[in-house]
């Protein structure tokens, strides 16, 4: 073979007398053979048709002894490349002994028939050598194999027509190996989209009833593109169906769910995806960055609030602080349908892996907010108390709110203990401040290696209270113990904020 690609044809034939006469190697001869017949072609297509036809005579003078002169004729018309020459010798079927026919040689008409017209002669090439007579169904098997290994070598023109030699494979052939099953699917995956509308959904129906009756590892991405094309033309059941099939036998469910739920989500089709939300939930595997985000988009936005919750629960049990500021639109669809116990239950899981700067204070207002519009106050107060086991607090805006909802029902000793428990907080985290400048400007003044161009002290100083205040800003909407004192413009913001 290697011979044959450098085109030294000469010392193909040397090389394969040597082999020949090595006592005790049948394989290689085997497989020697295999390469003259190979190299036979090579010869033909490139130009060589004299020494083709003796490449062929060495395969011929050696494998076989008693064929007819009609057999010789087809070695040598498929030698020299004759496509239309070879269809008019198979087609006259009684002047052919089966015998005749080696798989090799089939697997070379296959071949000149897909290079020379494309996948509808291999159809047909295909169609002529079913009618020799006295092939052996095994042999008729080897022979659809030999026929699929050519596929990838033919001109891929005419999609119509190779889209119906799929099909029709599939529906109609004998069982084929893995390599072979792989094959076909792609093919008539691929060509069925080229198909006239009205045929696309019996020929996607052919094949993913080949899927089900031969289960074996076909490539995921053939079913998935099955899949998607059921669900374009609204075919639910036949979508759920391949993706039934494909459930069980494919080897990465992490890719599959991943362009699945896409798909699905992008066309709007929520049956199909509450189903593969279900098998999810059921599942072992752990789910990957790309896969939870569309899970977590599907729970918020479009599936219920119990789908929301048992789908989060999955993703923190699988992946406990890896998606943690991913949960954030479930838990206010959680609080928008009213489900404290669940809000409440979420964020514990929630908070147990971030630090309480990093939790978005408006996922806690947008809750209280709609208390106090409700004008819920035992609602609110049972929800501060729940931060507050959870180590969590209002922001100032909130705090300011509840104040007045208590002032509005007449509670003027709750709403004095509330401002009281705000002004301790803040005098808390005005002393936690004064101490950490503090620290810094002795750090400062030990600092005998300072650059003359770096600020003086008292503007580093002033510098960090500048910043501490934008710090201690944010974080007192965020940490329990640093609340500032709401004030008339906190409450003109909340205010706006509830609009």
């Amino acid at each position: 073979m290697y011979c044959g690609k450098a085109k030294r044809f000469d010392l193909a034939i040397k090389a394969f007398n040597v082999i020949s006469l090595i006592p005790g190697n049948a394989d290689s001869r085997k497989q020697a053979l295999r390469s003259i017949a190979t190299l036979s072609i090579a010869a033909s297509i490139c130009g060589k048709q004299q020494l083709s036809k003796k490449l062929l005579s060495e395969y011929y003078g050696a494998c076989f002894y008693d064929y007819r002169q009609r057999t010789s004729e087809l070695f040598h018309l498929v030698a020299s490349g004759n496509i239309t020459e070879i269809f008019q010798l198979l087609e006259d079927t009684d002047q052919i002994h089966t015998s005749c026919i080696p798989l090799e040689l089939q697997s070379k008409i296959f071949y000149l028939a897909g290079y020379y017209e494309g996948y509808s002669g291999m159809f047909k090439a295909y169609r002529l050598l079913q009618r020799v007579r006295g092939i052996p169904a095994a042999e008729k098997a080897q022979q659809l194999h030999c026929l699929f290994e050519t596929l990838p070598y033919s001109k891929p023109h005419e999609g119509v027509n190779r889209g119906d030699f799929a099909c029709q494979l599939l529906t109609h052939g004998p069982s084929l190996s893995g390599n072979a099953k792989t094959s076909v699917v792609d093919l008539a995956v691929e060509t069925q989209k080229l198909a006239p509308e009205n045929e696309r959904l019996p020929r996607m129906k052919a094949i993913l009833k080949f899927l089900v009756k031969t289960p074996t590892n076909i490539p995921g991405r053939a079913v998935e593109t099955l899949i998607q094309e059921a669900i374009r033309v609204n075919d639910v059941s036949l979508a759920i169906a391949g993706h039934a099939f494909i459930h069980p036998n494919f080897t990465h469910p992490v890719d599959h769910y991943y362009n699945l739920v896409n798909v699905a989500l992008s066309l709007d089709e929520n049956k199909l995806v509450g189903i593969l939300l279900r098998e999810f939930r059921e599942s072992s595997f752990t789910p990957d960055d790309r896969m939870v985000n569309l899970l977590l988009v599907y729970a918020a936005r479009v599936s219920s609030a119990d789908d929301a919750y048992a789908t989060v629960q999955k993703v923190v049990k699988n992946e406990k602080g890896t998606y943690r500021f991913l949960l954030q639109e479930v838990i206010q669809k959680l609080s928008a349908e009213g489900d404290d116990r669940r809000v409440v239950e979420l964020w514990k899981d929630y908070v147990s892996t971030v630090h309480p700067w990093e939790i978005d204070p408006k996922t806690i207002r947008a809750r209280f907010i709609m208390y106090r519009n409700e004008g819920n106050l035992v609602k609110a107060e049972a929800f501060l108390s729940e931060l507050s086991k959870m180590g969590l607090s209002f922001d100032k805006y909130c705090y300011s709110a509840l104040q007045q909802m208590n002032l509005n029902v007449g509670n003027l000793e709750r709403a004095k203990a509330i401002r009281k428990e705000v002004k301790e907080k803040l005098l808390g985290a005005e002393l936690s401040r004064i101490e950490e400048l503090e620290k810094y400007r002795r750090m400062m003044e030990t600092n005998v290696n300072k650059k003359s161009n770096e600020r003086s002290t008292a503007g580093n100083i002033r510098f960090l209270t500048d910043q501490s205040d934008l710090g201690f800003a944010r974080n007192s909407l965020l940490y329990g113990d640093q609340v500032a004192v709401p004030d008339e413009e906190d409450e003109d913001e909340l205010q706006d904020e509830s609009g």
